[in-house]
């Protein structure tokens, strides 16, 4: 209701029935599902779908690119995404979170509490740090390498210890550092960050995780080496929830999941209890985010009020 003209992805998700139009903002809100029709239709007429196969379309295309990010920073760096969960936040991320993990082979999904305010919390709580760093470009043969690269980590370790004790006011016994060195082989562009201790051997075997090989006979390089010290972060406590003694009211609705309009049940996540399980299709509802459950796909929730999403 703001003037815009063109179909976003969200304007694909209330089309479909994904975000109910009535419960934006917790309901507090309420959007305007009338107006995407017109530009919805021209984007289906130069495709030759109808709205609600273009629709899906849009929220594929949406899923594919962050499918690649993803990719990026697990497969690319050598980490199995089947091993793994996939946290979603953010108003949306709740939304593609369970197909993202089915696309990648992740086991589940968790989605916290407050989706939207999780970047927040992580700031609150992030240990306090200061980093310091100096550029050498040294060779690991080198003789005098090993001495060079400790007298300079020692003189940033007491840079950024000072740092963080007189700037950020942090009990000098509170303070752990850490000890980095960015390294390469001799003749790359690119860089990888290691423990200091052991780094040349560390470098090999980081080498090998990211990129599949690792080159044992090839000089390696020092380019960068840092210190960081940090301190503990803020603690966050919460009470855990109380079991659930009855099923949690549902609202009847309706999404298109491959073209066909099919049950949907919506749950509010107020109303949500360790004990509960879902079936998927269903929504979850919530002030900062909605949660899409898509078919064959079960949900629980932690008692910490994570909601856990699982393929069955």
């Amino acid at each position: 209701g703001r003037g815009g003209a063109q179909v976003t992805v969200t304007d694909a998700h209330v089309w479909l029935g994904r975000i109910p139009a009535e419960g934006f903002l917790g309901g507090s809100g309420e959007l305007h599902r009338e107006l995407i029709r017109e530009p919805l239709m021209a984007l289906a007429r130069a495709l030759g779908r109808t709205p609600e196969e273009a629709a899906e379309g849009v929220l594929a295309v949406a899923d594919t690119a962050m499918e690649r990010a993803l990719r990026v920073i697990s497969v690319e760096r050598g980490f199995d995404p089947r091993e793994l969960s996939l946290v979603a936040f953010g108003g949306a991320g709740a939304l593609h979170a369970a197909e993202l993990a089915g696309r990648l082979g992740v086991r589940e999904a968790l989605i916290p509490p407050d989706p939207g305010l999780l970047s927040a919390y992580g700031i609150l709580t992030a240990a306090p740090t200061r980093e310091a760093s100096r550029t050498l470009l040294l060779p690991a043969s080198s003789p005098g390498t090993a001495a060079v690269l400790q007298g300079a980590l020692e003189e940033l370790a007491e840079q950024a210890v000072g740092a963080l004790v007189t700037e950020d006011e942090i009990p000098l016994q509170h303070v752990l550092v850490e000890r980095w060195v960015d390294a390469r082989y001799q003749g790359q562009s690119f860089e990888l960050r290691v423990p200091a201790h052991g780094w040349a051997e560390a470098f090999h075997a980081a080498h090998e995780a990211r990129y599949g090989y690792a080159r044992r006979d090839a000089e390696v390089e020092a380019v960068t080496v840092r210190a960081a010290a940090t301190a503990p972060g803020l603690e966050v406590h919460s009470e855990p929830l109380p079991e659930a003694d009855a099923p949690p009211p549902a609202t009847p609705g309706t999404t298109v999941v491959d073209g066909v309009a099919t049950p949907c049940p919506r749950y509010w996540r107020r109303d949500l209890r360790p004990g509960h399980e879902i079936q998927g299709p269903a929504l979850v509802l919530d002030y900062s985010a909605t949660t899409w459950l898509p078919p064959g796909w079960r949900l629980h929730l932690h008692p910490t009020g994570v909601l856990r999403l699982r393929r069955e």
